[in-house]
């Protein structure tokens, strides 16, 4: 579901071709098609590493496997110019808006939570991202900060907005408490330097917290082999 909803799309395409007909099913998060995957021998998708990392904590992720790594995905805060939020320390007893239920902006602040003490005093929650930034801008805010998660793209569309808004800001997760590992001995996070804006004399960059997009399958999953395989030799289409 969500931003992994095409990017499923063309791998069914292409692994349907060896495998025969598969069945795409739409969800509200990394967390859920984890579930999914852990519960359904046929299961396999996409989905964050630090919410996998919190599902294993949980012990509801023993029957996932890990494919390989897809993208990089970025943790990505907005505020507004004037509230004296200025980076993650600041979150302290701060409402912040992770988007609808199950969103990778969720499962990125539970595992922050997991690893961070101080970010349990956030009042997580849930609601549609694009009003509740409307209403951050102009000063009628229900949320202190929105938070979410995204491929580090210069187009991507709220970096658009906070660019061409002097009421928005927009900052990182660089807190190197965040240094978790995955099973693999792999780190959970590496921190980015992220282009935000783009211009003749107000480039913006952000420091933060960035984790990988991972093709994930039921490790009892009778193509778990060949779904590697396809992976392997047709990694762009999950790139894209």
């Amino acid at each position: 579901g969500g931003a992994y909803d095409s990017k499923v799309t063309r791998l069914l395409a292409t692994f349907g071709k060896d495998y025969g007909k598969l069945n795409k099913v739409n969800t509200d998060g990394s967390f859920t098609i984890l579930e999914n995957v852990n519960d359904n021998p046929n299961g396999f998708g996409l989905a964050q590493a630090d919410v996998l990392a919190s599902c294993i904590s949980q012990n509801k992720c023993d029957n996932v496997e890990i494919l390989g790594n897809v993208n990089k995905e970025c943790v990505f805060f907005i505020a507004n110019t004037n509230s004296g939020i200025d980076d993650e320390d600041d979150l302290v007893n701060k409402r912040v808006l992770v988007g609808n239920k199950g969103s990778g902006a969720e499962g990125t602040l539970n595992f922050m939570r997991h690893l961070e003490s101080d970010y349990k005093t956030i009042a997580m929650g849930y609601g549609n991202f694009d009003v509740s930034l409307q209403k951050l801008a102009g000063n009628t805010k229900d949320y202190d900060v929105l938070m979410f998660v995204a491929t580090p793209s210069i187009d991507n569309k709220y970096f658009k907005i906070i660019s061409e808004n002097k009421n928005l800001k927009i900052f990182g997760a660089d807190d190197y408490s965040m240094n978790d590992k995955l099973p693999s001995g792999e780190s959970i996070y590496t921190f980015e330097t992220v282009d935000v804006a783009k211009g003749l004399f107000n480039d913006v960059e952000v420091t933060t917290a960035c984790t990988n997009a991972v093709l994930v399958a039921n490790k009892e999953a009778p193509f778990i082999e060949s779904l590697a395989n396809t992976m392997l030799t047709n990694k762009a289409i999950l790139q894209q």
